[in-house]
């Protein structure tokens, strides 16, 4: 299983990953920021992190002009207006 995850993370795009979390609609019903704005919260603990300084794994690093950086985005977020990679 191990070497399917890494087959399909290395034929995608540039700091994407085949580990996603799972949402399944029983044990995990939504998304955490779909839960924190329909207000379903239970109150209970919430175990998160960052990746704060983990920029070089997601972002490739051979971009050297404000064209390419809009090239991709444009790659990455697909659904992204001209005024959603403007700013």
């Amino acid at each position: 299983m191990q070497e399917a995850s890494a087959l399909v993370s290395a034929s995608g795009r540039y700091g994407s990953w085949a580990f996603l979390p799972v949402t399944d609609g029983a044990f995990l019903q939504s998304t955490p920021s779909e839960a924190l704005s329909a207000g379903k919260l239970n109150g209970r603990n919430y175990l998160t992190s960052n990746a704060a300084e983990e920029g070089l794994g997601f972002v490739p690093q051979n971009i050297s002009t404000e064209e390419d950086l809009y090239d991709w985005i444009k790659l990455v977020f697909p659904l992204f207006t001209a005024d959603d990679a403007a700013r």
